[in-house]
Protein backbone atom coordinates (compact mmCIF):
# COMPACT_ATOMS: atom_id res chain seq x y z
CA UNK A 1 0.00 0.00 0.00
CA UNK A 2 1.19 3.62 -0.58
CA UNK A 3 0.84 6.99 1.21
CA UNK A 4 -1.63 8.94 -0.24
CA UNK A 5 0.26 12.16 0.76
CA UNK A 6 3.71 11.75 -0.34
CA UNK A 7 3.54 8.15 -2.20
CA UNK A 8 5.99 6.33 0.27
CA UNK A 9 5.34 2.22 -0.11
CA UNK A 10 3.80 1.13 3.72
CA UNK A 11 3.61 -1.78 4.84
CA UNK A 12 -0.29 -3.24 4.79
CA UNK A 13 -2.13 -2.74 7.83
CA UNK A 14 -0.44 0.71 8.48
CA UNK A 15 -2.28 3.61 10.07
CA UNK A 16 0.23 6.19 9.82
CA UNK A 17 2.73 6.74 7.02
CA UNK A 18 6.05 6.21 8.08
CA UNK A 19 7.82 9.61 6.37
CA UNK A 20 5.22 12.10 6.23
CA UNK A 21 2.75 10.96 9.15
CA UNK A 22 -0.41 11.26 7.30
CA UNK A 23 -3.52 9.21 8.15
CA UNK A 24 -3.57 5.97 6.18
CA UNK A 25 -7.40 5.60 4.99
CA UNK A 26 -7.41 1.55 4.24
CA UNK A 27 -9.94 0.27 1.05
CA UNK A 28 -11.24 -1.99 4.00
CA UNK A 29 -12.06 1.15 5.72
CA UNK A 30 -13.55 2.92 3.05
CA UNK A 31 -15.70 -0.10 2.28
CA UNK A 32 -17.02 -0.15 5.96
CA UNK A 33 -17.77 3.96 5.77
CA UNK A 34 -19.37 3.24 2.19
CA UNK A 35 -21.34 0.55 3.44
CA UNK A 36 -21.82 2.74 6.89
CA UNK A 37 -23.02 5.92 5.23
CA UNK A 38 -25.88 7.68 6.58
CA UNK A 39 -29.38 6.74 4.75
CA UNK A 40 -29.76 9.67 1.79
CA UNK A 41 -32.45 12.48 2.59
CA UNK A 42 -35.67 12.10 0.80
CA UNK A 43 -35.74 13.87 -2.13
CA UNK A 44 -38.93 16.42 -2.57
CA UNK A 45 -40.30 14.03 -5.42
CA UNK A 46 -40.51 11.01 -3.65
CA UNK A 47 -42.08 13.04 -0.50
CA UNK A 48 -44.88 14.48 -3.11
CA UNK A 49 -45.23 10.89 -4.21
CA UNK A 50 -45.68 9.83 -0.88
CA UNK A 51 -47.85 12.61 -0.26
CA UNK A 52 -50.29 12.04 -3.24
CA UNK A 53 -50.16 8.42 -2.23
CA UNK A 54 -51.46 9.04 1.34
CA UNK A 55 -54.07 11.55 -0.10
CA UNK A 56 -55.02 9.21 -2.29
CA UNK A 57 -55.63 6.74 -0.10
CA UNK A 58 -57.37 9.22 2.17
CA UNK A 59 -59.94 9.95 -0.82
CA UNK A 60 -60.53 6.26 -1.03
CA UNK A 61 -61.64 6.12 2.34
CA UNK A 62 -63.24 8.95 2.30
CA UNK A 63 -65.48 7.80 -0.71
CA UNK A 64 -65.70 4.28 0.87
CA UNK A 65 -66.99 5.93 4.05
CA UNK A 66 -69.75 8.09 2.14
CA UNK A 67 -70.60 5.19 0.49
CA UNK A 68 -71.33 3.57 3.79
CA UNK A 69 -72.99 6.57 4.97
CA UNK A 70 -75.52 6.67 2.05
CA UNK A 71 -75.92 3.11 2.03
CA UNK A 72 -76.77 3.12 6.19
CA UNK A 73 -78.79 6.48 5.33
CA UNK A 74 -80.71 5.07 2.74
CA UNK A 75 -81.66 1.87 4.59
CA UNK A 76 -82.81 4.34 7.61
CA UNK A 77 -84.97 6.19 4.99
CA UNK A 78 -86.80 3.29 4.01
CA UNK A 79 -87.18 2.15 7.22
CA UNK A 80 -88.48 4.69 8.41
CA UNK A 81 -91.17 5.25 5.38
CA UNK A 82 -92.21 1.64 6.03
CA UNK A 83 -92.43 2.76 9.91
CA UNK A 84 -94.47 5.87 8.20
CA UNK A 85 -97.29 3.72 6.25
CA UNK A 86 -97.58 1.26 8.84
CA UNK A 87 -98.35 3.68 11.19
CA UNK A 88 -100.86 5.40 8.87
CA UNK A 89 -102.39 2.26 8.06
CA UNK A 90 -102.93 1.56 11.82
CA UNK A 91 -104.78 5.10 12.61
CA UNK A 92 -106.75 5.07 8.84
CA UNK A 93 -108.13 1.14 9.78
CA UNK A 94 -110.47 -0.02 7.10
CA UNK A 95 -109.61 0.72 3.25
CA UNK A 96 -106.88 1.75 4.12
CA UNK A 97 -105.24 0.95 0.71
CA UNK A 98 -107.54 3.26 -1.13
CA UNK A 99 -106.86 6.26 0.99
CA UNK A 100 -103.41 5.81 0.87
CA UNK A 101 -103.26 5.55 -2.72
CA UNK A 102 -105.33 9.22 -2.67
CA UNK A 103 -102.58 10.59 -0.43
CA UNK A 104 -99.72 9.34 -2.54
CA UNK A 105 -101.37 10.81 -5.82
CA UNK A 106 -102.50 14.40 -4.30
CA UNK A 107 -99.02 14.43 -2.89
CA UNK A 108 -98.04 14.09 -6.32
CA UNK A 109 -99.89 16.74 -7.19
CA UNK A 110 -102.91 15.76 -7.97
CA UNK A 111 -106.72 16.98 -7.50
CA UNK A 112 -108.81 15.27 -4.46
CA UNK A 113 -111.44 13.17 -6.06
CA UNK A 114 -115.31 12.89 -5.01
CA UNK A 115 -115.47 10.85 -1.83
CA UNK A 116 -119.13 9.54 -2.90
CA UNK A 117 -119.32 7.84 0.66
CA UNK A 118 -119.07 11.29 2.55
CA UNK A 119 -121.90 12.94 0.52
CA UNK A 120 -124.53 10.46 1.12
CA UNK A 121 -123.65 9.37 4.42
CA UNK A 122 -123.28 13.12 5.25
CA UNK A 123 -122.22 13.71 9.07
CA UNK A 124 -122.34 9.46 9.93
CA UNK A 125 -119.48 9.39 7.64
CA UNK A 126 -117.16 12.34 8.72
CA UNK A 127 -118.29 10.78 12.66
CA UNK A 128 -116.95 7.47 11.61
CA UNK A 129 -113.91 9.07 10.58
CA UNK A 130 -113.50 11.38 13.47
CA UNK A 131 -113.53 14.25 11.41
CA UNK A 132 -116.87 15.12 12.50
CA UNK A 133 -115.66 19.03 13.27
CA UNK A 134 -114.56 19.56 9.78
CA UNK A 135 -117.76 18.49 8.41
CA UNK A 136 -119.89 20.99 10.57
CA UNK A 137 -117.68 23.44 9.56
CA UNK A 138 -117.70 23.39 6.10
CA UNK A 139 -121.53 23.01 5.86
CA UNK A 140 -122.39 25.12 9.32
CA UNK A 141 -123.47 28.32 7.62
CA UNK A 142 -126.38 26.81 5.26
CA UNK A 143 -126.80 24.35 7.92
CA UNK A 144 -127.89 26.86 10.21
CA UNK A 145 -129.85 29.15 7.92
CA UNK A 146 -132.07 25.64 6.54
CA UNK A 147 -132.75 24.62 10.09
CA UNK A 148 -133.66 28.50 11.74
CA UNK A 149 -135.70 29.31 8.52
CA UNK A 150 -137.52 25.90 8.84
CA UNK A 151 -138.31 26.60 12.72
CA UNK A 152 -139.35 30.46 12.13
CA UNK A 153 -141.66 29.33 9.19
CA UNK A 154 -143.27 27.00 11.38
CA UNK A 155 -143.84 29.79 14.13
CA UNK A 156 -145.20 32.35 11.52
CA UNK A 157 -147.61 29.55 10.12
CA UNK A 158 -149.20 29.94 13.33
CA UNK A 159 -149.63 33.68 13.29
CA UNK A 160 -149.23 35.15 10.02
CA UNK A 161 -149.92 32.23 6.98
CA UNK A 162 -148.62 33.75 4.00
CA UNK A 163 -145.52 35.18 6.10
CA UNK A 164 -144.82 31.75 7.26
CA UNK A 165 -145.22 30.02 4.07
CA UNK A 166 -142.50 32.61 2.45
CA UNK A 167 -140.26 32.09 4.80
CA UNK A 168 -140.95 28.17 4.47
CA UNK A 169 -140.27 28.94 0.35
CA UNK A 170 -136.58 30.60 1.47
CA UNK A 171 -135.64 27.62 3.21
CA UNK A 172 -135.52 25.56 0.00
CA UNK A 173 -133.09 27.29 -1.87
CA UNK A 174 -130.63 27.21 1.23
CA UNK A 175 -131.37 23.51 1.66
CA UNK A 176 -129.70 23.54 -1.62
CA UNK A 177 -127.39 25.21 -0.58
CA UNK A 178 -125.92 22.77 2.05
CA UNK A 179 -126.25 19.51 -0.07
CA UNK A 180 -124.45 21.95 -2.97
CA UNK A 181 -121.83 22.78 0.17
CA UNK A 182 -122.11 18.49 0.91
CA UNK A 183 -121.08 17.84 -2.85
CA UNK A 184 -117.87 20.31 -2.32
CA UNK A 185 -117.04 18.59 1.07
CA UNK A 186 -117.34 15.64 -0.40
CA UNK A 187 -114.55 16.74 -3.72
CA UNK A 188 -112.07 17.76 -0.48
CA UNK A 189 -112.81 15.15 1.85
CA UNK A 190 -109.93 12.85 0.85
CA UNK A 191 -107.32 15.98 1.38
CA UNK A 192 -108.93 17.02 4.99
CA UNK A 193 -108.79 13.35 5.95
CA UNK A 194 -104.98 13.55 4.75
CA UNK A 195 -104.03 16.50 6.92
CA UNK A 196 -106.01 15.09 9.93
CA UNK A 197 -104.03 11.66 9.57
CA UNK A 198 -100.74 13.86 9.15
CA UNK A 199 -101.49 15.81 12.08
CA UNK A 200 -102.27 12.91 14.17
CA UNK A 201 -98.65 10.94 13.58
CA UNK A 202 -97.13 14.26 14.51
CA UNK A 203 -99.20 13.74 17.59
CA UNK A 204 -98.01 10.12 17.88
CA UNK A 205 -101.81 9.43 18.42
CA UNK A 206 -101.66 6.12 16.77
CA UNK A 207 -105.37 5.18 17.63
CA UNK A 208 -107.46 3.78 14.85
CA UNK A 209 -110.09 6.39 13.38
CA UNK A 210 -112.52 3.82 12.21
CA UNK A 211 -115.69 3.97 14.97
CA UNK A 212 -119.16 2.42 14.24
CA UNK A 213 -120.22 3.24 17.66
CA UNK A 214 -119.48 6.92 17.25
CA UNK A 215 -121.35 7.09 13.97
CA UNK A 216 -124.38 5.48 15.17
CA UNK A 217 -124.26 8.30 18.04
CA UNK A 218 -123.90 11.26 15.94
CA UNK A 219 -126.90 9.90 14.12
CA UNK A 220 -128.78 9.10 16.67
CA UNK A 221 -128.24 12.69 17.61
CA UNK A 222 -129.44 14.02 14.09
CA UNK A 223 -132.67 11.70 14.46
CA UNK A 224 -133.57 13.41 17.91
CA UNK A 225 -132.76 16.88 16.86
CA UNK A 226 -134.84 16.24 13.55
CA UNK A 227 -138.23 15.02 15.69
CA UNK A 228 -137.73 17.65 17.90
CA UNK A 229 -138.08 20.16 14.96
CA UNK A 230 -141.24 18.04 13.86
CA UNK A 231 -142.74 18.25 17.12
CA UNK A 232 -143.56 21.81 17.15
CA UNK A 233 -147.69 22.10 16.48
CA UNK A 234 -148.38 20.01 13.18
CA UNK A 235 -151.91 19.86 13.40
CA UNK A 236 -152.40 23.88 13.67
CA UNK A 237 -149.34 24.13 11.37
CA UNK A 238 -151.35 25.26 8.78
CA UNK A 239 -154.21 26.51 10.44
CA UNK A 240 -157.81 26.95 8.30
CA UNK A 241 -158.32 30.26 10.83
CA UNK A 242 -155.24 31.91 9.04
CA UNK A 243 -157.07 32.17 5.30
CA UNK A 244 -159.00 35.06 4.13
CA UNK A 245 -160.97 32.40 3.03
CA UNK A 246 -161.95 30.31 5.75
CA UNK A 247 -162.87 33.48 7.63
CA UNK A 248 -165.37 34.95 4.81
CA UNK A 249 -166.73 31.55 4.66
CA UNK A 250 -167.66 31.58 8.64
CA UNK A 251 -168.80 35.31 8.32
CA UNK A 252 -171.36 33.70 5.78
CA UNK A 253 -172.64 30.95 7.52
CA UNK A 254 -172.98 33.46 10.31
CA UNK A 255 -175.10 35.62 8.05
CA UNK A 256 -177.34 32.62 7.21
Amino acid sequence: MFCTKCGKELPDGSAFCTNCGAKIVSEFSNGQAQKSDPPQPETASTTESHRVSKTQDGIQFSQQQTAEQSAASASNTGSEETNSETVVQQIIGKNAEYYLTQFVRMRQGAKSKINWASFFLGIGHASYRNVWREWLKAVRLPLILSIGLQVLGILLLQIQFILGIIVECLSIPVSIWFWVAALLLSKRFNQIYMRHVEDKVARHDLKPDPSIGRAILTWFVSWIAYMLLNALPVRNRYPPESCRWHRHKQSSARRS
